[in-house]
């Protein structure tokens, strides 16, 4: 087996949308492979999931980056809910220019939730005593103060890296991946349909990376039970501030997504 080669094809995102079940089912495909030589031990073998080479604080050189898929005849993928900064998208350009790239998207209300409902979860989780964001966002502040404080911020296009909110915006993404790659080079999935019918989903695919369909057996990944929900004002709040980004959203996709129009969401998977 020949070892050294860079992916064919990138989930780029969005966190909290269903990535990990991607993840964990696309690797059934006889014709594909994920990472197949990733073993992150520096994260004592937590996340073998996300190489992060493509972030700004990516710890690999390209060539032990690409030391993680085969040259084998298969395709090689990367899966990551992080790739969708501009920054990201530029270093993908430079180094990837011709891979292929899935993005999937989740009503923007309840990804949202689940990411706040995550994040609060890791702080009681995790070990590290010096964790205090997600994001941009604080478990030291309250959802409101989070809220506000990157709403204010939205006058600021160059900002860093996606804030909570901005993660809904998926015009934007599709937008600013539009400007950096063929728009045959792109596809757009829907969590909740995912959800609802993975083999349509997987069938879908298939047809756009070019391998044949075949049955996979899907099991859902990273379910996470909510401890914490948006009340009913908190949510009316972020169905309005969504609304006209989702019709941009739905102009770029050519349809409606009447799942998202939903309350409470359809949707509980995470990602």
């Amino acid at each position: 087996m020949n070892v050294g080669k860079l992916p064919d094809f990138i989930v780029v995102g969005v966190q909290k949308c269903g990535t990990t079940a991607l993840h964990s089912n696309l690797k059934k495909h006889p014709s594909l492979e994920i990472t197949p030589n990733f073993l992150d031990f520096a994260r004592g073998d937590r996340n073998t999931k996300e190489t992060d080479f493509f972030t700004p604080w990516s710890r690999f050189t390209l060539e032990e980056f690409k030391s993680f898929f085969n040259d084998n005849g298969k395709l090689q993928g990367e899966i990551s809910p992080y790739y969708v900064s501009v920054r990201t998208l530029d270093k993908i350009r430079e180094m990837a220019p011709h891979a292929k790239l899935i993005l999937i998207c989740r009503d923007p209300v309840s990804r949202l939730e689940s990411s706040f409902n995550h994040m609060l979860q890791f702080q009681r989780e995790t070990t590290l005593n010096d964790f205090t964001g997600w994001h941009q966002w604080s478990v030291q502040r309250s959802f409101e103060e989070n809220l506000q404080g990157e709403i204010e911020s939205f006058p600021q296009p160059k900002m860093s890296g996606p804030g909570v909110v901005r993660l809904g915006l998926y015009a934007d993404i599709v937008e600013r991946i539009w400007d950096r790659f063929d728009k045959s080079q792109l596809k757009i999935l829907v969590a909740e349909e995912y959800r609802q019918s993975p083999a349509a989903t997987y069938r879908e695919i298939a047809e756009f990376l070019g391998v044949p369909d075949v049955p996979i057996a899907h099991r859902d990944a990273h379910v996470r039970e909510k401890t914490w929900r948006l009340l009913p004002e908190q949510r009316t709040l972020l169905h309005e501030l969504y609304r006209p980004e989702n019709r941009r959203f739905f102009e770029l996709l050519g349809r409606e997504i009447p799942a998202w129009n939903a309350s409470p969401a359809v949707f509980e998977g995470g990602g």
